[in-house]
């Protein structure tokens, strides 16, 4: 995510975090081929982390696969009791968007919380 959108996901689970005293793993979906490319999209994120996170146990996990897929895998791997999502598109194509958020939401076994 950008961090245009990576914001009110983070700032949301820092929130549920805080209130549960719980972990957060942020999950970054890249979508370049090159690791340069890549550390332009990840370097924001890992700031905005930093900063909205810092008094929180946290870890990023970085991957290029199929992102509903991806999510709800790692959801699993690391026994997440909630997924958080940005509705807000990070490109131009709203329904692509509007389709993963979707399709997240009616694979998911555990709540996933969708966020503007």
């Amino acid at each position: 995510e950008t961090s245009h959108t990576a914001l009110p996901v983070l700032t949301k689970a820092a929130e549920l975090a805080r209130r549960n005293d719980a972990d957060v793993v942020v999950l970054c979906m890249v979508h370049s081929n090159s690791e340069q490319a890549e550390q332009r999209e990840v370097d924001p994120l890992k700031l905005l982390i930093q900063q909205n996170l810092a008094d929180i146990r946290h870890r990023l996990i970085v991957s290029k696969d199929a992102i509903p897929a991806e999510v709800i895998r790692v959801s699993k791997e690391v026994n997440a009791s909630e997924i958080i999502v940005n509705k807000q598109p990070s490109h131009a194509n709203q329904s692509l968007v509007s389709m993963t958020v979707r399709s997240i939401v009616e694979v998911s076994s555990i709540p996933v919380i969708v966020v503007q």
